[in-house]
């Protein structure tokens, strides 16, 4: 019983401060139990986190699966939001627990700039500036826009690890 994330920063702006690191590391500790368990989310975005309290409950396994589960796609078929697609959806290429950590990024870009940050426009635009790394942290909090940056990376190798990341949330 609680708000989208999307509809609570359409809604009264973007979060910041206390608000946005409860919803930032709350996101982090749920993705790092599920990996736990692993499980890769692969759609973790402003309108799969429901805020009750002021805390993140990720919602909506519809496409997660096993980290080691082999899935046949089509070519072409894209299943998902675009601009909260890691690239390696995009690319068809293997996900890992890097893929959630994209999407935590975006969705917590979201949530502290009130806009999407590789943009709007047609989903072929978008999906290229994903796929290239172009996305806007112009206004986000100096101190948490590396980590976002980081995270965002288009080669999964080189974002933050799980532990990383809560570090970087926690400093």
């Amino acid at each position: 019983p609680g708000a989208p994330l999307d509809e609570v920063v359409k809604s009264g702006g973007p979060l910041a401060g206390d608000e946005l690191a409860q919803v930032a590391r709350g996101l982090a500790e749920a993705l790092e139990a599920i990996h736990e368990c692993g499980v890769v989310h692969r759609d973790v975005k402003p309108g799969n986190v429901l805020l009750v309290d002021g805390e993140p409950v990720l919602i909506d396994f519809g496409i997660a699966h096993i980290a080691d589960d082999v899935r046949l796609t089509s070519t072409g078929l894209v299943m998902g939001t675009p601009g909260y697609l890691s690239p390696e959806i995009v690319d068809g290429a293997e996900v890992s627990e890097a893929t959630d950590w994209w999407g935590w990024a975006a969705t917590v870009a979201y949530a502290a700039l009130g806009h999407p940050p590789f943009g709007t426009g047609p989903m072929d635009v978008v999906l290229s500036r994903v796929s290239r790394g172009q996305f806007d942290l112009v206004g986000m909090d100096p101190n948490l826009a590396p980590l976002i940056a980081a995270a965002l990376d288009p080669d999964p190798a080189r974002r933050p690890s799980t532990d990383e990341v809560l570090l970087g949330v926690e400093a």
